[in-house]
């Protein structure tokens, strides 16, 4: 090969380079202006989605608004609601209130009107009963007593029976023949004396009336001696059978001195019961069914202070009066 070139030749040589260069720079240039468009696109795609998601961010934005606008509506409703409910509520507790002060009322009056009835069916039952009884008598004593002998049976029934109706014309305390007061003895032993179910000015010493007319009930016992002291007892368990009643409420009373001795809890303060009797406060105070009494008076009645004639002066004594009394012992009921 001639290595030898001449100039007419080396100037094709340049000729045909410069061609080849012009050739490689237009194609770079297609291949950046390429290049450079892609990038814009994407760029064009990317500010696309980033506006799209602005948009979005702006549309949330305004629904964010939107429901806080909502939410501040329905707090200010909440809190007007929740005034009225406060305003409502106070009302409420004051008519409340009003219910509880007129129910205390209603209450107070149906403990007074029960009362009542209480006296009225104990009235009732006790003159119901007085009749039935004498009428039982008086068809017990038709069938074996002659004509002459039967009119003067009804006469003395009758006779009784007017004795009766002026006797328990009124049944309380306060027609009694002994005293006139007992606000004492119902304060002191928290009870109300209901009605008189016995007197011996009316049936005489007769134990049988004492048990048909006070058996199941508490009792105050009222004597008046022949010497003219006032002396009474208390049981505020029922009289009837054969039995010891433990009653450590039991008391008796000097109503002249104004002096209540009370159960000491000795076992010989059994309230003693007996068909055949009438009730026997321990030792202190016998009732025999002829009338005559028994105290060994202090026995167990007493507080360790007593002497000798603070509850009767007289061991031995009798009755001139004995009525006895039907009590009630008040319950705490509301």
């Amino acid at each position: 090969m001639d290595s030898n070139i001449g100039f007419t030749n080396y100037n094709e040589i340049q000729v045909e380079n410069k061609s080849k260069c012009r050739k490689i720079t237009k194609h770079k240039f297609i291949f950046l202006s390429l290049f450079l468009f892609m990038i814009m696109v994407i760029l064009i795609i990317i500010l696309v989605y980033k506006n799209n998601q602005y948009n979005d961010k702006i549309s949330e934005l305004s629904k964010t608004e939107n429901n806080i606008k909502v939410l501040n509506l329905k707090i200010s409703k909440i809190t007007s609601l929740k005034q009225e409910a406060e305003s409502n509520f106070t009302s409420l507790v004051n008519e409340l209130s009003k219910i509880e002060t007129e129910k205390d009322n209603i209450k107070k009056e149906y403990i007074n009107l029960e009362n009542a009835i209480d006296k009225l069916n104990y009235t009732k039952n006790d003159l119901l009963a007085k009749k039935e009884y004498i009428t039982n008598q008086i068809n017990y004593r038709k069938k074996s007593l002659n004509e002459d002998e039967l009119k003067n049976e009804i006469q003395d029934m009758q006779n009784l029976l007017q004795k009766i109706k002026q006797r328990f014309e009124d049944l309380s305390i306060n027609n009694s023949n002994i005293l006139k007061n007992m606000d004492n003895f119902e304060s002191f032993t928290d009870t109300e004396v209901l009605n008189k179910c016995y007197d011996s000015e009316v049936y005489g010493l007769h134990v049988n009336r004492f048990h048909e007319n006070c058996d199941g009930y508490p009792l105050l016992i009222l004597i008046k001696t022949k010497n003219g002291e006032k002396i009474g007892a208390f049981t505020s368990k029922s009289n009837d059978g054969i039995k010891n009643i433990v009653d450590e409420k039991s008391i008796i009373i000097n109503f002249d001195k104004n002096k209540y001795f009370i159960n000491n809890s000795n076992e010989k303060c059994y309230v003693y019961c007996d068909i055949d009797q009438f009730p026997r406060f321990g030792n202190d105070l016998i009732i025999y069914r002829d009338g005559h009494c028994e105290s060994n008076f202090p026995n167990c009645y007493n507080n360790g202070q007593n002497k000798k004639g603070d509850f009767i002066e007289q061991d031995i004594f009798d009755i001139d009066i004995m009525e006895i009394y039907r009590v009630k012992i008040k319950i705490n009921q509301f």
